[in-house]
């Protein structure tokens, strides 16, 4: 009804005068006979008239039927026309027109119509081909915007049902002024974002940001190359984040973190080249960060205070828990009392956190565990940010690199930000070495590790954990796993060293040996054997090892590796420098530096090692004479003692029967002539001891007597004594008369055998008495408090 309204008000006008075809095709139109209007106008197309008031009649006889599509189209056809022609006709056809009233005003007056009826069409008809055809044809309507906004609309739709960040990013680049731009442009963003970024991996992260800078996911993208950065936890890592994000939002969270993993040293965030208001703050607390304090509380304030007395901290009207009273702390943070709650707080009295919480414990790494009221516990840094929180029974610092939460007697792991790396899967999980060893929680297999493995793990996502190991023996060069009945060795990178089909794995001093199908074979550092090398036998020392092949030995110096002996018999390790060996009919002992001796016919051999050390001798007992040899192959000097003169004996007798010169004899016992007495007590030299009590003293015996001399022969203590026991290594118990006293080797110090029972050292310089009741004497013997008290502890 609409439709009609327009069209009648323009058509039924009044005209005062028409040109002789215009006038009646327009007359012949106003009594509504279209057939012979179009009689009239056909007879002016024959004529090639291009009036364009024949254009025009046309295009509002058309527009008669402006229900149908196509005579709307081509009503537009002709009016488009008619404007064409206007411009090229002569004055009098001008004032021909005028007198018929048509003119560019009227013309455009149907083009607005037509434009209407048309734009009611397209957007009845919807479609994107529609509006782009109605917008190219129709450049003057006043629809033209809503049409645009259609088109935009419709494509923008289009573009969702695709929803790739291609196709928006095509929309945004043909449609810069749309209306859905703004929601084009965030889709673009967000999808541009997940698409790059979908492998979630450091180097994609850093590409993205490089390339698009201006993202609004900066702030998000940042954090995650924060926890990338930082997996280890390593200062240099954090560094390389501040340097390369100086500007990032998560700048101030690392700051914090550096200092703390710095353990407070400011002078690693003094190298951090960024203004930021962290640094200043850092700055300031790192001034009383590490001195020791004690609270002194003095009419309801708190002072804490250095180990001068000086005031380093105004604790104010604080309520600080008793044991800031106590003693000096090096604790950076304190608990207070505050109304019903607790709270935590720095050394600048800012908090750290605040609530009802029965105990907080530093576990290193700069985080706190706070065990709150209703078994929950809350993991928190020292910057304030909570790490986890949860109904968890208790939480451990991992390697410096993890935090391991346990509840139920189950284990998980996570990361120092928080992040799950495994559930509650595990049993347990301990550190062997530079080893971590997770414990099935189904059984008692084992999930050996390190923490550069879960890391590496982290950053390529690969969580998966094999529980393989069925035991495990730990040495510092290595491990060796058991796995279903085979041996491997691993190393702390968790290279395999020694493969399965190898048995009995042995440290050695050498390096590691596994037995083979085709014999044992070594793998070492310090000596390198040929691929195919394989023995029949080992031993070794510290200082050597040897090898059977072909039923011969080779010995080499694990010093050097140079190969000190080959092809001989048999060997024998004496202690850890020498060891005996015989090369056909020779039989010889080898000593530290090189040195051999050969032993000859008719010996025995005894290892003399004090308890307290790890040094020995090798003592020689053959049919001619003793000896007491070093590691270095040195022989000992005889050793002084007694000799009772029998009837009979001379000096000169004596002489030769101990190889003693006389002179030499009357020496040691001060005699000025060579008369002796029956049953008279002669020192002489020649003895070769049986018993070593410490690297440098030996036993010696008069009868049912004891004393000790030195290694270099000499009398150190007279055998006077009932019994001689090492007490340490430092101290030797004397017993005479069933009583007890000292020998201090260092000072040379005895305190004589008179109390009732073993003097227990204290310290260098100190023993206590226990005769009934306790005292205390030095290691001359002297009285420093008598005995007379029920106890002493020290």
């Amino acid at each position: 009804m609409y439709k009609q309204l327009v069209i009648l008000v323009f058509l039924f006008l009044s005209f005062d005068t028409f040109s002789q075809n215009v006038k009646k095709a327009l007359k012949l139109y106003e009594r509504g006979d279209s057939v012979k209007v179009r009689e009239v106008l056909k007879k002016m197309d024959e004529k090639g008239d291009n009036n364009p008031g024949k254009d025009f009649i046309y295009s509002i006889l058309y527009l008669n039927n402006f229900n149908d599509r196509s005579l709307l189209d081509s009503s537009f056809l002709y009016i488009k026309e008619s404007r064409k022609n206007f411009s090229s006709i002569d004055d009098k056809v001008s004032l021909e027109l005028k007198e018929l009233n048509i003119n560019l005003s009227r013309i455009d007056s149907v083009e607005d119509v037509i434009d209407s009826l048309e734009y009611l069409f397209v957007k009845e008809e919807n479609t994107i081909a529609s509006f782009i055809k109605y917008i190219n044809d129709h450049t003057d309507s006043k629809y033209l915007i809503n049409a645009q906004k259609n088109w935009h609309t419709l494509e923008f739709n289009v573009v969702r049902e695709v929803n790739t960040w291609q196709a928006y990013k095509k929309y945004m680049d043909t449609f810069p002024r749309s209306l859905e731009y703004p929601v084009a442009k965030k889709l673009y963003e967000r999808l541009i974002f997940e698409d790059l970024t979908s492998e979630k991996d450091l180097r994609s992260y850093e590409i993205f940001l490089k390339n698009y800078p201006e993202t609004p996911f900066r702030d998000s993208i940042e954090n995650i190359i924060f926890r990338f950065f930082t997996l280890d936890n390593k200062i240099e890592n954090y560094q390389r984040f501040l340097n390369e994000y100086p500007n990032s939002e998560t700048s101030e969270i690392a700051l914090r973190y550096l200092y703390h993993i710095s353990d407070r040293d400011i002078s690693i965030i003094n190298k951090i080249n960024i203004e930021s208001e962290v640094i200043d703050s850092l700055r300031g607390i790192s001034k009383v960060d590490k001195v020791p304090l004690i609270g002194i509380d003095d009419n309801k304030r708190t002072s804490l205070v250095n180990l001068m007395g000086e005031e380093i901290i105004d604790g104010g009207e604080l309520n600080f828990i008793d044991n800031i009273f106590c003693d000096f702390t090096h604790d950076d943070f304190f608990v207070i009392n505050k109304e019903n709650k607790k709270g935590v707080v720095n050394r600048n009295l800012d908090k750290i956190y605040e609530g009802s919480f029965e105990l907080v414990e530093d576990i290193g790494a700069g985080i706190l565990k706070i065990f709150t009221e209703g078994e929950k516990l809350t993991i928190i840094h020292k910057s304030s940010n909570i790490i986890l929180e949860g109904n968890y029974d208790d939480a451990y610092l991992i390697d410096n690199n993890f935090i391991l939460l346990e509840k139920d007697e189950k284990f998980a792991l996570f990361t120092l930000k928080g992040k799950k790396i495994y559930d509650f899967i595990f049993k347990d999980v301990y550190k062997e070495g530079h080893f971590l060893v997770f414990e099935n929680l189904i059984n008692d297999n084992m999930h050996i590790t390190n923490s550069d493995q879960i890391l590496k793990k982290i950053r390529n996502f690969n969580y998966e954990i094999d529980f393989s190991c069925n035991d495990y023996e730990y040495f510092e060069e290595g491990m060796i796993v058991f796995v279903d009945g085979n041996e491997y060795l691993i190393n702390d990178k968790l290279d395999t060293l020694i493969l399965e089909n190898s048995r009995n794995i042995q440290k050695i001093d050498l390096g590691w040996s596994y037995e083979s199908d085709y014999g044992i074979k070594i793998l070492s550092e310090r000596i390198s054997f040929d691929f195919s090398t394989f023995f029949e036998d080992i031993v070794e020392s510290p200082l050597f090892f040897s090898g059977k092949s072909n039923g011969m030995w080779d010995v080499f110096s694990l010093k050097d590796g140079t190969k000190v002996l080959e092809q001989i018999d048999s060997i024998y390790i004496l202690s850890d420098s020498v060891f005996w060996y015989k090369s056909e009919r020779r039989e010889s002992l080898f000593f530290e530096k090189g040195k051999e001796i050969d032993l000859g016919r008719g010996y025995d051999i005894r290892v003399m090692k004090p308890k307290y050390s790890d040094k020995s001798y090798i003592k020689i007992f053959s049919e001619n004479e003793d000896y007491i040899f070093t590691s270095l192959g040195d022989t000992l000097p005889p050793a002084e003692y007694y000799y009772t003169v029998q009837a009979g004996n001379t000096i000169s007798f004596l002489s030769k029967k101990f190889g003693v010169s006389q002179s030499e004899i009357l020496k040691l016992n001060n005699k000025k002539n060579k008369n002796l007495y029956i049953g008279e007590r002669l020192k002489i030299r020649g003895f070769v001891p049986n018993e070593i009590l410490t690297e440098s003293l030996f036993l010696i015996k008069d009868g049912n007597k004891k004393g000790i001399i030195d290694m270099n022969g000499k009398i150190v203590l007279e055998p006077e004594y009932d019994g001689i026991i090492t007490s340490n290594s430092t101290d030797i118990i004397l017993i005479k008369d069933e009583k007890f006293g000292n020998y201090n080797i260092p000072s040379n110090k005895i305190i004589q055998p008179k109390h009732k029972s073993i003097l227990n050292p204290i310290g260098e310089n100190l023993y206590l008495v226990n005769d009934s009741n306790y005292g205390l004497i030095d290691k001359e013997g002297n009285v420093l408090l008598p005995v007379e008290y029920n106890n002493i502890q020290f």
